[in-house]
């Protein structure tokens, strides 16, 4: 299956006019699409537990799709991303009364459901966490790989957040490597994409310190690439650039 264009994207976040929280209508689509129930579609607006955020529902080609943000706007343009992904096949919901990764990790662990099939993603805020959720659901769309956060292991330099990914017939794992939570989860966003693609492992080993100099290794593909930089972050940023991730 193609990956979803930036046209497309753009178009759809041009074009989708804001619902009214809590409101309920009718829905039937396009002949042939399916929603979430017999011609009923759930729009409307959520809390998170805890004060997490909000949850934005809103009504896509094949039904109902739901995305977060730690604030209101943030909760805006993740649904509509959510909404694109739908034109592709998926739709994707957080449920707001069950929305939090039960794997203990620095930040916030949000998972979600694409037409059945769960994910799930880590960043230090609400906000990021779903931009991730977003960029796996996008993931899922092209390639069919189902992609979740494994369990957390710390690191003596900056952070590493490992991923589990399978499709029909493989299965495998990424692990980024950054200076902070969102370093690292975006780096590891970087390489589900690049694993993708083949359906083979592509993780970092724990980041070394050398004077003032920080080395990150990365294995994928059957290969070693070596990163350096004054920190975490840019020592890994090389590392997969090096890989082509």
């Amino acid at each position: 299956m193609a990956a979803i264009s930036f046209p497309l994207m753009l178009a759809l976040l041009s074009t989708q006019a804001p619902m009214a929280a809590n409101a309920e209508r009718d829905y039937t689509g396009p002949a042939g699409a399916s929603s979430i129930g017999p011609g009923i579609c759930a729009p409307g607006m959520d809390m998170l537990p805890n004060g997490g955020g909000v949850v934005i529902r809103r009504c896509g080609k094949n039904g109902t799709v739901a995305g977060v943000g730690s604030n209101i706007d943030a909760a805006t343009a993740n649904t509509n991303g959510f909404l694109a992904v739908a034109e592709e096949g998926p739709v994707c919901s957080v449920f707001a009364r069950d929305p939090y990764v039960s794997i203990p990790a620095p930040g916030v662990g949000i998972k979600g459901e694409c037409s059945s099939t769960p994910i799930s993603a880590y960043g230090m805020t609400t906000t990021t966490a779903g931009q991730n959720l977003l960029e796996l659901a996008i993931t899922l769309a092209a390639t069919q790989a189902r992609c979740n956060v494994d369990y957390y292991y710390g690191s003596a330099h900056g952070y590493k957040y490992p991923y589990s990914c399978t499709r029909p017939g493989q299965s495998w794992s990424v692990a980024g490597l950054g200076s902070s939570v969102d370093d690292s989860n975006a780096m590891a966003m970087r390489l589900v994409k690049k694993s993708s693609k083949t359906g083979t492992h592509c993780y970092f080993d724990n980041a070394e310190l050398n004077g003032v100099v920080f080395r990150a290794y990365l294995h994928c593909n059957g290969s070693t690439y070596t990163g350096f930089g004054s920190s975490v972050t840019a020592a890994a940023k090389d590392a997969a650039a090096q890989a082509g991730a």
